[in-house]
């Protein structure tokens, strides 16, 4: 079991100002061909309007409820199977943060090819609050300590009761990024940063190209009190 589908009420709360946001930030419509690069259908529950959405994910079941809504393929996000700017928009949600590093460059090549705009979203390094196991402090530990204490001192841990070798696996998994590696992947790119009780929790690299919808004209994605 993973803590999303324990958590998933509280992350709709967090997720609906964001998709909103998006929503009006891109000039999304019932038209808008968005690709969701490892999205689930949680996140287009939440949106004014729905847009004609793909998800693609390593396994269908892994997309949620409600699947027979959009097209779904089956795929790998470092390699896209799809031509060149086939998409006004690539969407994608916490996932590149669950790549190896020269992962994190291919999906982020990828993501640029196919889309004609881009937002991708990752939690920020420096947030307090590790988001994948809810607990504080914990990615900042060294991995070894991380290892031996993911099961039983983390809610995931908790919660979700994984098996030693499911726990070390989901811990060796995770590489946090910080705004500085954000912008190296996703060079060029506007830098959003999303804050909780004033901290950085999570951070955007986005892209709004002409002819999407999402012009110079578009509302900020940004609160006009964040830097």
């Amino acid at each position: 079991m993973q803590i999303h589908e324990i958590l998933n009420p509280i992350l709709k709360r967090l997720r609906r100002k964001r998709m909103r946001r998006f929503a009006e930030a891109f000039g999304v419509g019932a038209r808008t061909r968005i690709l969701d690069v490892g999205g689930t259908t949680l996140n287009w529950q939440l949106v004014p309007v729905m847009p004609d959405v793909t998800l693609l994910n390593l396994d269908a079941e892994l997309v949620g409820e409600g699947r027979e809504r959009f097209r779904l393929v089956v795929g790998d996000g470092c390699r896209l199977p799809f031509r060149d700017q086939s998409f006004d928009i690539v969407f994608c949600n916490s996932l590149i943060e669950h790549l190896p590093v020269e992962q994190q460059y291919a999906l982020a090549d990828e993501v640029r090819r196919v889309g004609k705009s881009h937002f991708v979203q990752t939690p920020n390094y420096w947030f307090p609050v590790e988001p994948h196991f809810w607990a504080p402090l914990f990615h900042w530990l060294p991995l070894a300590v991380r290892r031996r204490t993911v099961r039983w001192l983390t809610p995931w841990g908790l919660l979700a009761k994984p098996g030693r070798a499911e726990a070390v696996a989901a811990v060796e998994e995770m590489r946090l990024l910080t705004a500085a590696e954000l912008r190296a992947r996703f060079p060029g790119d506007e830098l959003i940063v999303e804050r909780a009780a004033f901290l950085p929790k999570s951070l955007i690299a986005v892209s709004r190209r002409a002819g999407t919808g999402a012009t110079g004209s578009a509302p900020p994605l940004r609160d006009p009190a964040q830097p």
